[in-house]
């Protein structure tokens, strides 16, 4: 072979391979540190940086690679790139807030996640990469027989976070989870659970658009995380309908990244059907359930006694019914109905009857049948 044939390194691009270093590193392999960050903002998820272009050669920025943010006036953290604007700007997965200053380390993900997988023919296991796949196997193996599975957990964990008024986290997560608020008390732009004070994996994020100049929610967003990572697991939209200030009707949109593997039985999807709707605040259908579910609140105005979350616009069938009866202007009782899949039949009822000292709630006793 002549010397001219030889392949040389700017013969090679970076991006056509994955090099020793991406398969070797553990999710915290930094390729390029301390890049100045300018400005991070929070409408358009973008992070802009400096000194650094992102398609050099040698440390291509990709999408999917993590990014470790800190020093930032408000935005310290790790994020996953969504896409490259070009050689100084990235958007990245979720919510991220206004910020400037700080540094920006590139971080090359698991080498594990680079992996692929064909889960075709798989009990336990429906992730397309190595990664993905030891962690669903892990869930199994580690359960009892009498726990839950991998795909359980998946959708226990989701569900749990989705639940609207405080949400956040619950059991089966430890001590010291952290909720950040964005925007004034009053008109919060982004609610984020954190696993703890150093913000580095969330757990749910919640944003909000008001509209104007009536500045009332018109749309809510929540995203879902894997457990100590980034990923999103799920994003449900909340696109809301007024008559003035009085919600009168929302339409929900499911988008679910990854799907929980292996079956329920019977008796776990009703469990699962019943606690997922059984959410008090928004409540309603999060994954698993199919996009265009559909909520009316009737009489409108500050006093609706019936909250109903359909299938469709259509209101065939019923997903979760909330009926309240007042004693003067104070919540008497609060009954909630939950139907199986064909809309009509009622799968369990949960009556809270509530006393009070003046206004304020002091307790309440819960029926179950």
């Amino acid at each position: 072979m002549g010397e001219n044939n030889l392949i040389r390194k700017e013969d090679v691009l970076d991006s056509d391979f994955f090099d020793a270093y991406e398969l070797s590193s553990s999710g915290f392999l930094v390729y390029y540190p301390n890049a100045p960050v300018i400005s991070t903002v929070s409408a358009t998820s973008t992070v802009t940086v400096t000194t650094i272009i992102q398609s050099n050669q040698d440390n291509h920025v990709k999408v999917g690679d993590k990014v470790h943010l800190h020093g930032t006036s408000a935005a310290d953290g790790y994020y996953y790139i969504a896409t490259i604007i070009n050689d100084t700007s990235f958007t990245v997965t979720g919510f991220i807030t206004d910020s400037t200053g700080g540094f920006c380390d590139y971080i090359h993900p698991a080498g594990s996640k680079l992996l692929g997988l064909d889960p075709t023919g798989l009990t336990n296991v429906n992730a397309t990469n190595v990664q993905g796949a030891i962690a669903q196997l892990d869930a199994a193996v580690g359960g009892s027989t009498s726990g839950l599975t991998a795909a359980q957990h998946s959708v226990l964990r989701q569900l749990v976070h989705l639940a609207d008024g405080v949400g956040g986290p619950f059991e089966g997560f430890t001590s010291g989870a952290y909720r950040e608020i964005t925007g004034s008390y009053t008109f919060p732009t982004a609610i984020t659970w954190y696993t703890d004070n150093t913000k580095a994996a969330k757990i749910v994020d919640k944003t909000i658009t008001y509209g104007s100049p009536v500045k009332v929610p018109t749309t809510i967003v929540w995203n879902v995380y894997e457990a100590g990572e980034v990923d999103i697991l799920a994003t449900a939209t909340d696109t809301i309908s007024y008559s003035g200030v009085f919600e009168t009707s929302r339409v929900r949109t499911i988008v679910v990244n990854e799907t929980p593997t292996g079956g329920l039985t019977a008796q776990t999807h009703a469990m699962l059907r019943q606690l997922i709707h059984l959410a008090d605040g928004v409540g309603g259908p999060m994954e698993g359930f199919a996009s265009n579910a559909y909520r009316e609140i009737l009489p409108v105005g500050a006093f609706p006694t019936t909250i109903i979350w359909y299938v469709d616009s259509s209101k065939t069938q019923k997903i979760v019914e909330k009926d309240i009866v007042y004693t003067g202007a104070i919540p008497h009782s609060l009954t909630y109905k939950v139907y199986d899949t064909n809309g009509t039949t009622i799968l369990a009822t949960v009556t809270d009857t509530i006393n009070y000292s003046g206004v304020f709630e002091t307790s309440r006793t819960r029926t179950i049948v």
